[in-house]
């Protein structure tokens, strides 16, 4: 399930991209479930088993079904689900918990919203993350980006962050600064207000706000030619 064309007056903010998508890259907006982000050696570890894990999870192209589809003159929504089992996941020997994951998606004046639900279906525990990626367009050179709160995590040479601030990050993400001049790939941690990250272009903004469920904000900016 994944939203990869939003369109803000005439401009793209999240757009197709075939080539991301043909390399299995990320693109749009996807579902990053179970493990949001990078597992050591490809492994998660609970309550005394080991399973494989993929970066970014399993779910990023998987097919939900729709459950509900509402369509208004000001407002739209969309809630479909995943059932997670050995019948209907191909990667269910990876991550052998049933269950079903709820996405409700919802549109009115210029905000989307996420609503998500997981529910166990079977006696064990399970062990999971969740998250979102939108993988924003930059469109110009003139774009910012800001986190009003939060502190960058130290990470090893597989990108791998553990709980210690890096000293000296040589920019300071609370007064902003533009996207072209830097290529990011950090974990910030403590993110604890509902105003995670905000994100200037020229003549409109995007705040990304959260519950506070979600206190990590990852900000990436690859190299672009």
């Amino acid at each position: 399930m994944n939203i990869y064309d939003i369109v803000y007056h005439d401009i793209s903010i999240i757009k197709w991209d075939e080539e991301r998508f043909l390399k299995g890259l990320t693109y749009g907006i996807p579902i990053l479930f179970p493990t949001p982000n990078r597992v050591e050696e490809d492994k998660i570890r609970f309550e005394g088993n080991t399973y494989d894990a993929k970066m970014h999870g399993l779910v990023r192209n998987a097919k939900f079904t729709v459950d509900k589809e509402k369509n208004k003159a000001d407002s739209c929504e969309l809630k479909a689900y995943l059932e997670w089992n050995q019948e209907t996941a191909e990667d269910f020997y990876m991550f052998p918990f049933e269950s079903r994951l709820e996405i409700n998606i919802f549109l009115q004046d210029n905000c989307i919203s996420y609503r998500y639900q997981i529910k166990n279906q079977s006696d064990k525990n399970i062990p999971y993350g969740f998250g979102i990626h939108p993988f924003f367009n930059k469109i110009t050179d003139k774009v910012e980006i800001k986190l009003p709160l939060g502190w960058a995590m130290e990470m090893n040479d597989k990108k791998l962050p553990n709980a210690k601030e890096i000293d000296n990050l040589g920019f300071d993400l609370s007064e902003g600064i533009y996207v072209r001049d830097n290529q990011l790939d950090h974990v910030f941690a403590d993110c604890t207000n509902e105003l995670k990250a905000q994100i200037f272009y020229e003549d409109f903004q995007i705040n990304l706000r959260a519950t506070e469920d979600f206190n990590y904000v990852v900000v990436y900016t690859p190299k672009q030619d």
